[in-house]
């Protein structure tokens, strides 16, 4: 059996075990001793899985064995997981996992809960929750330089599916031009927020949810001296 259909049947899995409430390679590893590294490197393509990997991913998640090399129309040992092709995987978060092993190749980011604003243009970002290793090839790929890299912990549900109350955010704080329809950590009247931006006539902004609950927000120019974008949205995981 090859890698790709394991991996296929691992994602299927992982829908699952997300519905059953393991919301994060975190929670799996913490719960299933299954390398959380390890996990986010095979479902992003990075290592294959291959036979032995499938047989120890098997007994340590309780699935029955050679279970991920069945074919989907054989439903035996479903009563492990009920994978009924649903689409949840893909809100599944696989940029990268939130507590990764360490290894030489990652670099140790403070994950932190609020900011404090000393002033319109000075603030701090306080409150370290714990710290996490976020790979170095991340910040080559999206041309990011560590020292302006900040992580922060949401705390609303604005822009659900794509970003969830408790979900932990990554943004550059050195990227704050406003490049239409990106995200970003950003403060309106000292309430802090992470919006879709749009540029509007007349020099206004747009600030977008994802989640229908909460309506955007216009920004007029002369208005705009009461917004603060912090830094533009570069990586999540929760």
């Amino acid at each position: 059996m090859n890698s790709e259909h394991r991996v296929d049947r691992l994602k299927d899995v992982l829908a699952e075990m997300k519905r059953k409430g393991y919301k994060s390679y975190a929670s799996i590893e913490r719960n299933f001793d299954v390398s959380a590294s390890f996990l986010s490197q095979v479902i992003n393509g990075v290592v294959p899985l291959g036979e032995t990997a499938a047989r120890n991913m098997e007994t340590k998640i309780g699935l029955p064995a050679f279970y991920l090399d069945k074919n989907v129309s054989d439903k035996s040992g479903d009563d492990f997981f009920t994978t009924d092709g649903s689409t949840d995987i893909k809100e599944f978060h696989t940029d990268y996992n939130i507590r990764r092993i360490k290894n030489e190749n990652d670099t140790n980011i403070a994950v932190y809960s609020n900011i404090d604003f000393v002033s319109k243009t000075e603030y701090d970002f306080v409150g370290v929750k714990y710290h996490i290793e976020i790979p170095k090839r991340f910040f080559g790929k999206y041309d990011v330089e560590p020292r302006n890299f900040r992580m922060i912990t949401n705390d609303s549900n604005s822009m659900k599916p794509y970003i969830n109350k408790s979900d932990d955010v990554g943004v550059d704080i050195s990227q704050t031009d406003v490049s239409d329809g990106e995200l970003y950590l950003l403060s309106l009247d000292g309430d802090v927020m992470i919006k879709q931006v749009f540029r509007e006539g007349g020099g206004s902004l747009r600030l977008h949810s994802f989640n229908a609950d909460y309506p955007d927000r216009l920004i007029s120019k002369e208005d705009t001296d009461n917004l603060v974008i912090i830094g533009k949205q570069m990586y999540r995981a929760g």
